[in-house]
């Protein structure tokens, strides 16, 4: 059974990575707003302490590691908060995820994913 995919980036400048990250991060946020997604899903793969330490040593941007570590309390705003400011603040951060993208354009190298024996 694959516990995890290898990404493997062709150009390891700080933008692929970033971009990989904000695509990543925009299709949970999205999916919390459409409702198939739930928070606990997304902390537990990506909106998470231990991602936002390994991304903190690949010297992502403050902006892009505030993004992720924000997602850490999306569970608590549904359980705090309700399902409206779920959608409310993930919508927020899904348009500072827009901004983000379009401030870090493609590079034009390709990531190829490939299973991970174990």
């Amino acid at each position: 059974m694959m516990k995890y995919v290898l990404i493997e980036l062709q150009n390891a400048d700080p933008t692929t990575l970033e971009r990989l990250v904000l695509i990543t991060a925009r299709g949970f946020l999205r999916g919390i707003i459409d409702g198939d997604v739930v928070p606990d899903e997304a902390e537990a793969i990506l909106l998470k302490p231990a991602v936002f330490a390994a991304l903190e040593q690949a010297a992502l941007s403050p902006t892009v590691l505030d993004l992720i570590h924000q997602g850490f309390f999306l569970d608590d705003v549904l359980q705090h908060l309700g399902p409206e400011a779920l959608a409310s603040t993930a919508a927020s951060m899904e348009q500072v995820v827009k901004d983000l993208l379009l401030d870090r354009p493609y590079p034009g190298r390709h990531l190829h994913a490939s299973p991970v024996e174990e």
